[in-house]
């Protein structure tokens, strides 16, 4: 997928779910570099929740994205699964994600987006 990302072959994807699918850091970051190397104009929701996620896999993926790389997003969800984590490691990644967050539309990515 992400190879087909970077490619640019997925041109008009609008909806991309990747939700509950064993996705980690490194792939994350693999995610971010594929959004580098190709805008994904078209591209409007991105649902990456119930997955192995850390800071660490958002700092990769945020920190890959250029400006022009996602500029129709407007949902992003990377929620954290329910079961896997207990409420207090849920609210201090949702703390740390929206700070991330706010992090990237301040460098100008992201900008219509929500988390």
């Amino acid at each position: 997928l992400a190879n087909a990302l970077g490619a640019g072959r997925l041109p008009r994807l609008q909806h991309l779910v990747l939700s509950n699918s064993d996705l980690d850091d490194d792939g994350m970051r693999f995610l971010g570099e594929a959004f580098e190397k190709c805008s994904c104009p078209t591209l409007s929701n991105l649902g990456l929740s119930f997955n192995s996620l850390s800071p660490d896999g958002l700092v990769a993926f945020f920190g890959a994205l250029k400006p022009q790389s996602l500029p129709t997003l407007s949902t992003l969800d990377v929620r954290l699964d329910e079961l896997s984590a207990d409420e207090e490691q849920r609210a201090a990644f949702e703390e740390r994600a929206t700070a991330l967050f706010k992090e990237a539309q301040d460098k100008g990515k992201l900008l219509e987006c929500v988390l």
